[in-house]
């Protein structure tokens, strides 16, 4: 009796209980005005939950921004992203998003920023940027990792600290300069940790104008 009420309940519910959020994208509108109800929730959640629906990925990202527009704080927001990320490492636009996320938190979370911006730039080594929205991510995803880095290299921090903190921000310069973006941060911030000019704008690979120091890998 049990198996044919739950089978009953399902055919009401549309055969596997997604009627609701059947079509994705008139829901796209939904989520963006705010009004995804807690049904077409539920339904989004046992479509992600799925493993045999080809739009997982689709789902995930709908219930992502749900929870960002309802979420200020964003913890909430942040635990689901980490989430998707772990089940779709294509997404380097919410790894860029995770990244600041932590990086606002300040030093004492600044290697969860790096990290999530190291995986994002992984991503992409492997396979390169063709969307705008990831070419500008692949730009921010540099920045998060060098000021994650400048966080972590305070006066009295090792050598090696400051160095990477170089070597990140002279990325971030090439790739800004590349990009026509904004420079003056980055140049600044390898300035600030006692490399010479020529390496900060990539003229040279001496990080100190000579074979003294070397950036860190």
């Amino acid at each position: 009796m049990r198996v044919i009420l739950l089978a009953l309940v399902a055919m009401a519910c549309g055969g596997n209980g997604t009627s609701e959020c059947e079509k994705l994208r008139p829901l796209n509108d939904v989520v963006r005005q705010g009004e995804l109800s807690d049904g077409q929730r539920a339904c989004l959640q046992r479509r992600l939950d799925d493993p045999n629906d080809s739009m997982r990925q689709a789902v995930s990202e709908l219930l992502l921004f749900d929870a960002r527009r309802r979420d200020d704080g964003g913890a909430s927001w942040a635990a689901r992203a980490e989430t998707h990320v772990d089940a779709f490492p294509n997404d380097v636009v919410t790894l860029m998003r995770l990244a600041n996320f932590h990086q606002r938190k300040g030093p004492q979370a600044a290697e969860t920023s790096m990290n999530f911006a190291r995986r994002g730039l992984s991503y992409l080594q492997r396979n390169p940027a063709t969307t705008p929205a990831e070419k500008r991510a692949f730009h921010d995803l540099l920045k998060a990792k060098a000021i994650a880095a400048e966080m972590l290299a305070s006066p009295d921090s090792p050598k090696e600290n400051k160095e990477r903190t170089a070597q990140y921000a002279r990325d971030w310069f090439t790739v800004a300069t590349a990009m026509s973006l904004p420079t003056d941060r980055a140049i600044a911030m390898c300035l600030n940790t006692g490399a010479v000019e020529a390496y900060c704008d990539g003229s040279i690979n001496e990080l100190y104008g000579s074979t003294e120091g070397s950036a860190s890998e």
